[in-house]
């Protein structure tokens, strides 16, 4: 029997790959194909059950491409290369699969233990996860964050100082973990205000061909950020998506992740919150708790928030 193959290739930011991975095993688990990834994360990031691998001529010259998450079919069953060119949302056929797609991540043990010790370094005072994304995508404006006038825009700096400086005043010395792409002059301007912390100085360094931009690992801080309890991050953000509740909810069944995320709709300098982008990507398999406010008002943490502390659970983090 032929060895059949899904390709899931280095295109853009790890989060839309794992997306995009997600769809690979519902494949796999389905039709029987292996999993083929090529990814620069892979020296100290693992997908148990994958391949590491490259799309090699003949597949690239004959395999099927499967372009939208909609053509999801048993009609893939009979090909023998698929190629993915979507990411995988949900959809009748991948769903039952997806956190235990999740569930197939593991991080280099020796990286695991680098980022336990710091972890519990910086727990003491309480630590809060912030994903600030910047590179790939750029503000619409300085005063206003309206999704209406374009769905992919950076949340506003202001944003995150506001919300930032909120969570300061609810938990008096807090330190922030902070993962991000941004330039310098927008890193040493949070750090002038907030005690700041980042992974840089673990010595796990980018990978080579690394598309992120950041002077931190990519899989190392998406394991940072899914060991905290409260997480500050960017809607439709599928890097703040698997950071705030796909990997916790996977391995350890946890009900609950503060997810901080503007709405998208408020014209006020104190933007509202959302448990999350409530697309089809946030399904059934992840628990939020609920935030919600009408546009215009000032940001408020919800009267049950002191049920929620700044914590740090690392129990939970998988080895290989």
């Amino acid at each position: 029997m032929l060895d059949k193959k899904v390709f899931c290739l280095n295109k853009k930011g790890i989060g839309n790959r794992l997306e995009a991975f997600a769809l690979a095993f519902a494949i796999h688990r389905r039709y029987g194909h292996t999993v083929v990834l090529d990814w620069p994360e892979f020296d100290l990031l693992r997908i148990e059950g994958s391949e590491c691998g490259t799309c090699w001529f003949w597949p690239r010259r004959f395999g099927h491409r499967l372009y939208r998450v909609e053509d999801f079919s048993d009609e893939l069953a009979r090909h023998r290369w698929v190629i993915l060119k979507t990411m995988g949302r949900t959809h009748p056929l991948t769903t039952p699969y997806y956190l235990e797609a999740a569930r197939c991540l593991r991080l280099h043990r020796l990286a695991a233990q680098k980022l336990k010790d710091f972890l519990a370094q910086n727990a003491p005072a309480g630590l809060i996860g912030v994903h600030l994304r910047r590179g790939d995508i750029a503000e619409a404006s300085d005063t206003v964050y309206d999704l209406s006038s374009g769905r992919y825009q950076a949340v506003p700096l202001w944003w995150y100082e506001s919300t930032m400086t909120r969570l300061t005043e609810a938990f008096p010395g807090v330190r922030f973990l902070l993962c991000s792409n941004a330039d310098s002059a927008t890193l040493d301007g949070l750090r002038g205000r907030f005690s700041i912390v980042t992974t840089e100085g673990l010595g796990l360094l980018p990978p080579a061909g690394n598309i992120h931009g950041s002077r931190t690992h990519p899989a190392v801080d998406l394991f940072a950020l899914a060991c905290c309890a409260i997480v500050v991050g960017q809607p439709f953000s599928s890097y703040t998506h698997w950071a705030a509740g796909v990997l916790r909810t996977a391995w350890s069944h946890r009900d609950h992740t503060l997810l901080l995320a503007p709405n998208g709709v408020s014209h006020d300098r104190y933007a509202c919150v959302s448990p999350a982008y409530e697309g089809p990507t946030f399904s059934q398999a992840l628990h939020w708790t609920g935030l919600a406010q009408q546009p215009g008002q000032r940001f408020e943490l919800p009267a049950d928030f002191s049920k929620l502390a700044p914590l740090i659970e690392t129990a939970w983090l998988p080895e290989w």
